[in-house]
């Protein structure tokens, strides 16, 4: 007895070009490779194209493709139909294929209409925040890849990428594999069923299949000293030197002197600034102090860094060599003994609350399957429930903005997944509260000061990197723009209508899922005020941006009392005051269809649901009563101006004119209440 396998036929392919614009650059050379499911190779297909203009000299050395080769090269719509029929009806793989079949396309080549995109396929199977370039995915998973741009050995190993995909989908549990290829389907059959492969119709189905959860860890107790105690010079040296043993570690004078000098700010107190140029190492300059005397002391130190990226590079690489700086001087014996935690905003964190209470309701909505996939197989391994560990697009944010913690109140009224330790919320906020260091942004930092403390724990002392990144933050921090697209992605968070390249969208969808009756003609009001919303935007957006200047640089305009007295600017007006209508009735809607869904007796989770409708209504809301405050601003402390979108429509944006005052005030009494001490780098 015995069983017969069918094996499937594709072809990876790939093509180098003179530039990234398929509207005036051309392609110089085309590879492609028959290959089957098992990853045997069948056949390939390879040839320089005259491109029919330049190359550029940065192209030539990038890919070793050089006009003298083209040169008596054929022409790409001689060798197109080879290609075509070299290509036949395997279905098409490559590493961001859409680029290639776009050139492709663009010059006369006829091609199926199926083609899997390898980049996608990894980000379901491989969930994470990493590089996903083909070199880069390559090695990820063990394969060689050879002469990277050129065409026929880019295609070669995006074939080899996409067999051991294929193969990572095989040992998935049958379950998980189905749902997965399940909530891919609703966008992108191919893909779902290169994830289910040949199991398609032996895998079980299963309408909730929701992964579990990992355990929260143990938090430990910061406990602080009654009495502090100052860190001894000897130890800050101890640390570098035993650095200067590590790999890699570079010798620098002046960043153990401005160590020496952190250290004393540590012990003495009060506020300080330290001016430190490139290279002089500045990070570990004030960590290995900071982290010294936060585990002498058992007192927080919180990190500011300008962004989420230098965020997550302390906590990635700095920290983690700042641990094996103290394990080697023997000043701490294990990674555990120094406790950092990375604390970002609410709406970096998923709730777990909303995410399953409406899970089954919302698979009929496209932007909540593709998002549910990228996530399947990240929620069975992530800790934190943090966005930043995935690779997200526009479309995704959008959505996820409906399923994150911002708003919610379950720290206040414990539910069931902060009883059982799963919130990620709650989790966050317990790393911080164990940990020595806490690492920040200046949003976070200057939302924490303007709500008197209630975004970070106590602590006792403030480092600020990049300080001079502040002011700015600040500025962005208290100021606001809005713009015709900003509007519009608050409205597809609504209701984005079906389109031919992408399905309908938005929490109506919730709502049409559910059975006749309330939720559903709510549904429907609303998806008809969202609609009449959306129409208004452009008179607005349009009727401001006449007023900016035409050509010239100068794509910003002043908005104050004497623009707002020409006789043109009651166009903008009146335009505006029909959208702000609209805009209010898209609220009152959303307001009224999630009172309907939280009094249905027969939804599971009514206030979870109703919270994505009420979560997407307040975006919509808080760019409304933005618009509002700039068209009628007469506030002598904030400017206010227009500016030049990339659709020709203006935005409204608006800044304080000096933060200082409001800075110092907000600081000094953060300062008062808690004794902080501040070292501005």
């Amino acid at each position: 007895m015995f069983a017969l396998v069918t094996l499937r036929t594709y072809v990876a392919i790939d093509v180098e070009t003179t530039g990234l614009d398929p509207e005036t650059d051309r392609i110089t050379e085309v590879g492609a490779v028959r290959f089957s499911s098992d990853g045997a190779v069948l056949d390939t297909f390879q040839s320089l194209v005259n491109p029919g203009r330049e190359i550029p000299r940065f192209i030539e050395q990038l890919t070793g493709v050089t006009n003298d080769a083209v040169r008596t090269a054929p022409a790409l719509a001689e060798i197109g139909p080879a290609l075509t029929s070299f290509i036949g009806t395997a279905t098409m793989v490559g590493q961001n294929v859409g680029f290639d079949l776009l050139h492709l396309r663009k010059g006369g080549v006829r091609l199926p209409d199926l083609a899997l995109d390898t980049a996608e396929l990894s980000r379901l199977l491989i969930p994470g925040r990493q590089a996903r370039g083909l070199v880069d995915l390559a090695a990820m998973l063990g394969i060689e890849a050879a002469d990277h741009h050129r065409a026929l050995p880019d295609a070669q190993t995006a074939a080899a990428v996409f067999v051991a995909l294929r193969r990572i989908a095989e040992e998935l549990d049958p379950a998980v594999r189905m749902q997965l290829a399940r909530l891919t389907s609703i966008r992108d059959l191919s893909l779902a069923e290169a994830i289910a492969g040949d199991a398609w119709e032996d895998l079980p189905v299963s309408d909730r299949a929701l992964p579990s959860v990992r355990p929260a860890p143990e938090y430990l107790t910061l406990t602080k000293r009654d009495r502090r105690v100052p860190v001894a010079a000897g130890k800050v040296s101890a640390a570098f030197v035993a650095a200067a043993q590590m790999a890699g570690f570079e010798d620098r004078p002046e960043q153990i002197r401005m160590a020496e000098e952190v250290r004393t700010a540590f012990a003495q107190g009060g506020h300080y600034l330290v001016e430190a140029g490139t290279g002089v190492g500045k990070s570990l300059a004030y960590l290995v102090p900071a982290a010294l005397h936060a585990l002498a002391n058992g007192e927080r130190v919180v990190i500011s860094t300008n962004t989420i990226n230098l965020q997550e590079q302390l906590i990635t690489k700095d920290i983690p060599t700042l641990r094996r700086m103290l394990k080697a001087s023997g000043q701490i014996k294990d990674d555990g003994d120094l406790r950092a935690s990375l604390l970002k905003g609410r709406a970096n964190y998923l709730c777990l609350r909303r995410w399953t209470a409406s899970y089954a309701a919302n698979l009929g909505d496209p932007d909540f399957a593709r998002l549910a996939a990228a996530m399947l197989l990240w929620l069975p391994q992530t800790e934190t429930g943090d966005r930043g560990e995935l690779n997200f697009d526009h479309n995704d944010w959008l959505t996820w903005q409906r399923f994150s913690a911002q708003d919610t109140d379950c720290l206040q009224r414990p539910n069931s997944y902060v009883k059982a330790g799963n919130c990620f919320l709650q989790r966050t906020r317990k790393s911080a509260d164990s940990a020595h260091i806490i690492v920040v942004n200046h949003a976070l930092l200057l939302a924490d000061i303007a709500s008197g403390g209630n975004a970070l724990p106590a602590y006792e002392h403030l480092i600020i990197d990049e300080a001079h990144n502040l002011e700015d933050q600040a500025t962005q921090q208290f100021g606001g723009t809005v713009s015709r697209r900003l509007l519009a992605d608050a409205l597809e968070g609504i209701h984005r209508a079906k389109r031919a390249d992408q399905r309908e969208g938005g929490v109506v969808t919730l709502l049409k899922a559910f059975p006749p009756g309330g939720a559903q003609l709510a549904g429907a009001a609303l998806e008809q005020a969202a609609a009449e919303a959306a129409l208004r935007l452009a008179p607005c957006f349009e009727a401001l941006a006449s007023f900016l200047p035409r050509g010239g640089d100068d794509d910003r305009l002043l908005v104050d009392r004497s623009l707002r007295a020409q006789p043109g600017w009651s166009a903008p007006e009146t335009a505006w005051d029909a959208l702000d209508r609209a805009l209010k009735h898209v609220v009152s809607r959303c307001t009224a269809a999630a009172q309907g869904v939280t009094e249905n007796a027969t939804v599971e989770e009514p206030d979870a649901i109703a919270g994505e409708v009420t979560t997407a209504a307040r975006k919509v809301e808080e760019l409304r009563s933005l618009l509002d405050r700039l068209m009628g601003s007469t506030d002598a402390g904030t400017i206010v101006w227009l500016g030049r979108e990339r659709d020709g429509t203006a935005s409204l944006n608006s800044a304080p004119l000096d933060v200082g005052p409001t800075l110092w005030v907000i600081h000094a009494v953060g300062h008062v209440a808690h004794q902080r001490d501040v070292l501005a780098v």
